[in-house]
């Protein structure tokens, strides 16, 4: 195994949900191959996209 794989077991009947939730954060811009973040980056933005405020 090369550093960047990994291995990822899980029963047969909660297959279908882990498809839905990545296909969920896809949407949110979170995919794979997921991005980096270095120190001093604004991540701002792309946390305002997968934690919308509630109380705007």
């Amino acid at each position: 195994m090369n550093n960047d794989e990994m291995v990822l077991a899980m029963p047969a009947d909660r297959l279908e949900r882990a498809v839905k939730g990545l296909k969920a954060l896809k949407e949110t811009g979170l995919a794979y191959p997921i991005g980096h973040f270095e120190p001093g980056m604004d991540v701002t933005p792309l946390f305002e996209a997968w934690y919308p405020v509630q109380d705007k």
